[in-house]
C-alpha cells in the first residue's frame, strides 16, 4: 500500500508540535512546583527565624528599645528601596527576557550594571543619612534622642541590605528560585542573613546578655554584609561579569530610566507597608510602637502563602513577551487560589486566640495587640485573594500605571493613618493600613484587566477543574503505561 510522504511529514510535524507543547507544559509545571517548594521552604524558614529574632529581642531589651529598633529598621527598608532605584524589578524582567532568548551576554550586562548602580546609591544615601538625615529624623520628627544615636548604625546596614535584595531578584530572573529564596523574601533580607542574625541574637539570649537598639542594628548590618558578599560571588558564577563595553543590553541611563516609574510605585507600596510605624512613632509612645510592630510581624507569616508570586514573576515576563495571555491568566488564577485558600484558613486560626499567641511569642505585655493583629490579617487575606495584579503590571511593562495605582494607595493610607492614629492609636492605624491595601489591590486588579485583558483573582472552581483534569490525565497515562 503506497504511503504519502507529505502526509508522513505533516503527521510527524503534528506529533513534534504536540511533544513540544507537552514539554513546555511539563517544564512550566516543574518550574512552578519545584520553585514553589524552594520558595515556600525559604519563606517558612525565614519567617520562623524572623519571628524568633523579634521574640528574642523582646526579651533582650525593654519595649521602648524594641520600638526604636523597629523604627530604625523601617527607615532602613525605606532608604534601601530608594537605593535600589527600581532596578531589581527591571533587572528581573530584562534578565528573564534575555535568558529566554539565550542571550547570556546581555543578561550579565544588565545584572552587573544594576548591581553597581544600587551599590553606589546605597553608599551615597547611607553616608548622607547616617550623618545628616538620620539624626534629624530622630530628634525633630520622632522626638527620640535614642533613635538619633542609633541611626549611624542603621546607615551601615543600608547599602548591603539594598544590594542583597537586588541579588535575590536577579537570581529570580535566572529562574533560580533556590538562590532567590536564600538571599531575599524575608523581613530581614534573606534566609542566610536572617539565619546569621538569629544565631547571634540567640547566642546573646542564651548567655543572658542584654542589647540595646544600636548594638542590634550593628549585628544586623554585619550579618547582611556577609550574606551579600557570598551572593555576589554566586551571581558571578552564573552571569560572569565583563568590564568591556557590552554589545547588547540597555546602557546605564536607560536602565535607570526604566526603573524610575517602578521606584515610585515601590515607594508607594513601601509607605503603605512601612509608614504606619512612622506615623505611630510620631503620635504615640515607643512602647505602643513595639506593640504594633509585634502584631505586624505575626501577620507577615500570612505572606508565606503568597510565595507563588516569587515563582511566577519570571514566568509572567516570559509568557507576556510571547503573547500567551490565556496561559498567563490560567497561571495567575491558579496561583492566587493556591495562596488565598490557606490564607483564609490561617485567618480563622488567628482569630481563635490572638492574645494568647502574642503572649506566647513576645510576653504578657504584647497581649493587648490582639485587635491590631486581626485587622492587619484581614487586609492581608484580601490581598492574597485578589492575586498578583501589581506584579503583572510591573512584569508586562506597565510601570507608569503601577506607579499611579501605588500613589493612590499611598495617599489613602497616609490620609487614613494621620486622621485615625491621633484619636484611636494603633487600632485606628491598622484599619487605615488594611483599607489602603485593599483599595490599592482592587485598583491594580482592574488596571490589569484593562491593560492586559486578563484577570488575576482566585477562582477556586476553575482551579479545581484544572486540578481534576491534571489528575485524570496522570491516571490515564499511568494505566496506559
Amino acid at each position: 500500500m503506497p504511503v504519502d510522504g507529505g502526509s508522513m511529514i505533516m503527521n510527524a510535524g503534528a506529533v513534534s508540535g504536540r511533544s513540544e507543547a507537552k514539554g513546555r507544559q511539563r517544564s512550566l509545571t516543574a518550574i512552578l512546583v519545584g520553585g514553589g517548594i524552594w520558595a515556600l521552604g525559604g519563606k517558612c524558614i525565614g519567617a520562623a527565624l524572623g519571628l524568633g529574632i523579634t521574640a528574642m529581642l523582646a526579651r533582650l531589651m525593654p519595649p521602648a528599645e524594641l520600638g526604636i529598633y523597629l523604627l530604625a529598621f523601617s527607615i532602613v527598608a525605606a532608604a534601601a528601596t530608594v537605593a535600589r532605584l527600581g532596578l531589581e524589578q527591571v533587572g528581573l524582567r530584562l534578565v528573564a527576557e534575555h535568558l529566554g532568548c539565550d542571550d547570556v551576554v546581555a543578561a550579565a550586562a544588565v545584572a552587573w550594571r544594576a548591581l553597581a548602580a544600587v551599590a553606589l546609591a546605597g553608599l551615597v544615601i547611607g553616608a548622607g543619612g547616617g550623618v545628616l538625615l538620620g539624626p534629624w529624623l530622630g530628634y525633630r520628627v520622632f522626638g527620640s534622642a535614642a533613635l538619633a544615636e542609633a541611626m549611624p548604625a542603621a546607615a551601615a546596614w543600608l547599602a548591603c541590605f539594598a544590594v542583597q535584595l537586588t541579588l535575590a531578584e536577579l537570581f529570580r530572573g535566572c529562574r533560580d528560585i533556590r538562590l532567590a529564596s536564600l538571599f531575599g523574601g524575608t523581613a530581614f533580607g534573606g534566609v542566610l542573613s536572617t539565619g546569621l542574625l538569629a544565631a547571634t541574637v540567640g547566642g546573646a539570649w542564651a548567655l543572658g546578655m542584654s542589647l540595646d537598639a544600636r548594638r542590634a542594628l550593628l549585628i544586623s548590618a554585619a550579618a547582611t554584609a556577609m550574606a551579600t558578599m557570598l551572593g555576589a560571588a554566586l551571581l558571578a558564577r552564573r552571569l560572569p561579569p565583563s568590564w568591556k563595553p557590552a554589545p547588547r543590553g540597555p546602557g546605564w541611563w536607560p536602565l535607570v530610566r526604566l526603573g524610575l516609574p517602578l521606584l515610585v510605585s515601590q515607594l508607594g507600596m513601601l509607605i503603605v507597608l512601612q509608614a504606619d510605624i512612622w506615623i505611630l512613632g510620631m503620635f504615640r509612645s515607643e512602647s505602643e510602637v513595639a506593640l504594633y510592630g509585634a502584631a505586624s510581624r505575626v501577620v507577615r507569616l500570612l505572606a508565606l502563602l503568597t510565595v507563588v508570586n516569587d515563582v511566577t514573576a519570571p514566568e509572567i515576563a516570559r509568557l507576556n513577551v510571547r503573547r500567551q495571555h490565556e496561559r498567563l491568566q490560567t497561571l495567575l488564577q491558579m496561583t492566587a487560589t493556591v495562596a488565598a485558600l490557606p490564607c483564609l484558613v490561617a485567618l480563622v486560626v488567628l482569630a481563635v486566640a490572638p492574645g494568647e499567641l502574642l503572649t506566647l511569642l513576645f510576653g504578657p505585655f504584647y497581649r493587648d495587640g490582639a485587635p491590631i493583629l486581626l485587622v492587619l490579617a484581614l487586609g492581608t487575606a484580601f490581598v492574597a485573594f485578589v492575586g498578583s495584579a501589581p506584579y503583572v503590571l510591573m512584569m508586562t511593562g506597565h510601570g507608569a500605571v503601577r506607579m499611579a495605582v501605588a500613589l493612590g494607595g499611598t495617599a489613602a493610607m497616609l490620609a487614613g493613618g494621620l486622621a485615625l492614629t491621633p484619636a484611636f492609636g494603633a487600632i485606628g492605624l491598622a484599619a487605615a493600613v488594611a483599607g489602603a491595601l485593599a483599595a490599592q489591590q482592587i485598583a491594580a486588579w482592574l488596571c490589569v484587566r484593562r491593560c492586559c485583558g486578563i484577570w488575576t483573582h482566585a477562582d477556586p472552581v476553575k482551579a479545581a477543574g484544572l486540578l481534576w483534569r491534571f489528575l485524570t490525565a496522570r491516571t490515564n497515562s499511568s494505566h496506559a503505561a
